[in-house]
């Protein structure tokens, strides 16, 4: 028997190979500065939240997206 991989999961794992290399050589402390917030932490955690955020913020338009879009092609098929 033959295992093999789709492309879409081998693109995936090097993905996250590349994505756990950046991480790891950015451990050193950096000094963030947001508004009233003056913090001093790892530059991985920065670029982790950055990450989140930015996933959930794109998670979040593309569903109001396809909601508007099947509430329109719901009025046009009435």
């Amino acid at each position: 028997m033959r295992f093999t991989m789709k492309p879409k999961t081998i693109a995936l794992i090097i993905v996250a190979v590349l994505f756990v290399i950046i991480l790891l050589q950015n451990i050193d402390r950096t000094h963030i500065e947001l508004l009233f917030w003056d913090v001093e932490s790892p530059l991985l955690i920065l670029i982790v939240a950055s990450i989140v955020i930015g996933y959930v913020i794109g998670w979040i338009s593309h569903a109001s997206y396809s909601r508007g879009k099947r509430s329109r092609k719901a009025e046009q098929t009435q």
